[in-house]
């Protein structure tokens, strides 16, 4: 048989082993020639490749970005309408135009020259930090994880960032730490993000609902971009209900749309606008309610408007924190409605507060500080009113006592001001703590003969036994010359803004009765003051 043949009839036999994957059936295999009849024959391998054969190595392909796995339509059906109508690009994104807009927008213009940088966003619930956080990788296209500081211990956080420096290093992309809650972390588990944020590693963007002034560690904040989400406003809440209602009624498959008695487009703009103003400016409130409204009409077609506005009215529970801002926000708008006059302002403040479940006690103990802060020797009867309603709220309770609340706070909104005791306790506060001046002899108690014989309260004046007036000096002498209480109806601390009058002139439609005495008695004090300086 000839070589061709040979060959030929080794690789028809059934004995040849099939070229494995990285080998391909050309000239250049190795060739085994098929054993004669005569010979034993040999166990069946699979030849290895010598080195020399080896295809040259290409360079590996450049990693392309994580695709997010497509998740099955019964976890999808499981999700709140807020979860599933996220936006999925910025110009779907609506509110904080002051960061967003395209053309004004300070963090747009970030976000599109990928310069975002480690940041905090700050906000109430529903303002759409999160949202934002993960628009941002989007855009970006960095790797993006997403944690929460009520169910992540710093253990796994360490490990995020080791994985997320190992990435920078081997295929060039960033990672962004989205850290939800952040102010959840103690100040000293929040030093863990410091050196990765410091050096890049990781971009850090931390959600808060609490100040970050006083939540988050200061060498942190001060590697971070603060940034302010406000609430939106009720146009943007109606825009976003009226989106999320367009893009829930295209998803419906038509055999829903066609098989059921309700269509998600029959709901009115006027239900739209009672939830834009329900939901206190909160999106995830909103659309929870259009989501609790959808499926109540999809089972109760029938059922009326207004008797599905009072029901999701009953069903929305108003945002109030009673250790967060809120608490301390609307405490001080109460006092500072008081302390401007206005009794409407004043009532709705302390009807927030207790329909949100503030303790009444809380209110009233801020009304007995308002009573001599505010009106002082103005209306002396106010701090009295103002300790019986303390007490009062004690005795009564609720739901009774929010009546005496509003009476207080309206008296207090009617009553005269006058910082006259206060700014003088303030004078003799920073005097007191000027130096430690030595008690006057004449005014030293002299309980014992002792004390009398070293002239402890020598030359003093019992003024109630005088018919008449008497003088000696109660201060130290190294402050006697000083005064903190200004005489009754001086007006020397007084300020004078023409335009704060005028403005309040045009909006009580008359003029104000004192501003000619006013003016008259400026103008003489500083006659007073001036003659004073010449003769000097």
């Amino acid at each position: 048989m000839s070589l061709t043949g040979s060959i030929n009839t080794h690789l028809d036999s059934k004995d040849c082993v099939p070229p494995t994957d990285g080998a391909a059936s050309t000239s250049s295999s190795p060739i085994q020639v098929a054993p004669s009849s005569s010979a034993k024959p040999t166990p069946q391998f699979k030849p290895k490749a010598s080195a020399s054969l080896k295809r040259p190595s290409s360079p590996p392909p450049a990693p392309e970005p994580p695709r997010k796995a497509r998740r099955p339509a019964h976890v999808l059906a499981a999700q709140p309408l807020a979860e599933r109508l996220r936006p999925t690009t910025l110009d779907e994104y609506v509110g904080q135009a002051n960061l967003l807009d395209p053309e004004t927008g300070v963090l747009r213009a970030l976000i599109e020259e990928d310069r975002v940088g480690s940041c905090i966003f700050w906000g109430p619930p529903g303002t759409g930090k999160t949202t934002l956080a993960r628009l941002i990788a989007k855009e970006t296209k960095a790797v993006f994880k997403e944690i929460s500081a009520t169910n992540t211990g710093t253990g796994e956080v360490k490990g995020i960032f080791d994985e997320a420096k190992n990435t920078l290093q081997l295929m060039g992309r960033r990672t962004i730490l989205f850290c939800d809650e952040i102010h959840r972390y103690n100040k000293s588990q929040q030093d863990i993000f410091l050196p990765y944020v410091e050096n890049g590693s990781v971009q850090l963007i931390g959600a808060t609902t609490e100040n970050p002034s006083f939540k988050v560690n200061g060498a942190l904040l001060s590697r971070c971009r603060v940034y302010t989400l406000s609430r939106l406003s009720p146009p943007e809440i109606l825009l976003l209900l009226t989106n999320a209602l367009s893009r829930y009624t295209a998803s419906l498959p038509p055999s829903n749309s066609s098989s059921s008695t309700f269509s998600p487009s029959a709901i009115s703009p006027a239900l739209l606008t009672f939830l834009s103003r329900l939901s206190d400016g909160d999106a995830r409130v909103a659309l929870n309610a259009l989501e609790l409204a959808l499926n109540t009409l999809e089972k109760r077609p029938s059922l009326g408007e207004d008797e599905l506005m009072g029901a999701l009215k009953r069903g929305v529970v108003l945002r109030y924190d009673r250790t967060g801002d809120s608490h301390y926000d609307m405490i001080s708008a109460m006092h500072k409605s008081i302390r401007g006059g206005d009794a409407d302002a004043a009532l709705y403040w302390v009807m927030r507060m207790i329909t949100a479940g503030e303790d009444p006690l809380y209110i009233a103990r801020r009304m007995i500080v308002v009573a001599s802060e505010d009106v002082g020797m103005a209306d002396s009867h106010a701090l009295p009113l103002a300790t019986a309603t303390f007490n009062a709220c004690q005795m009564i309770g609720l739901p009774e006592c929010k009546i005496n609340l509003s009476h207080c706070a309206v008296y207090l909104s009617e009553a005269p001001k006058s910082i006259r005791v206060y700014r003088a306790m303030h004078k003799a506060e920073a005097a007191a703590l000027e130096g430690s001046h030595p008690v006057p002899m004449h005014i030293r108690n002299a309980p014992t003969s002792l004390m009398k014989d070293l002239g402890y309260a020598k030359g003093y004046l019992y003024t109630p036994s005088y018919a008449h007036p008497t003088f000696q000096e109660y201060l130290p002498p190294e402050i006697e010359e000083k005064r903190f209480l200004l005489p009754e109806g001086s007006t020397e601390d007084k300020e004078w803004d023409e335009d704060a009058l005028r403005e309040w002139e045009e909006r009580m439609g008359r003029r104000w009765e004192g501003r000619d005495e006013f003016v008259r008695t400026r103008e003489g004090m500083r006659k007073v003051k001036e003659e004073g300086a010449g003769g000097g």
